[in-house]
């Protein structure tokens, strides 16, 4: 069998790049998908994260699986889909201070 491997992933307090901020009013994002195609996300964990905690935007056929969130700080939703298709998400455990899964259509172009 295959050995699976847990991947732990948390702020460190370092300053927030530009990329991954949803505008500039907002702490960056902790794992953000931007553009993905035919990605696979399995066995994670994500925790401490400032704002939304995986962004998966303008993305196709990805599949989220066995993720753990646990972030509980304001607006920390924990998955959230934002003009993206063909996204899968599964067997995941979500533990936030707002929307656990968010489904987003993008605004003004994006939208």
């Amino acid at each position: 069998g295959s050995a699976h491997r847990t991947s732990r992933i948390k702020e460190m307090g370092h300053e927030p790049s530009e990329h991954g901020r949803v505008d500039q009013r907002t702490p960056p994002t902790l794992v953000e998908l931007f553009g993905s195609t035919r990605i696979v996300v399995s066995s994670l964990t994500l925790r401490d994260s400032a704002f939304w905690t995986a962004h998966c935007v303008m993305s196709y056929g990805v599949l989220l699986e066995n993720i753990h969130v646990d972030s509980r700080g304001r607006n920390t939703d924990g998955i959230v889909i934002d003009s993206s298709t063909d996204v899968v998400v599964r067997r995941n455990s979500i533990v936030s201070g707002d929307d656990g899964i968010s489904i987003k259509s993008g605004r003004d172009e994006a939208g």
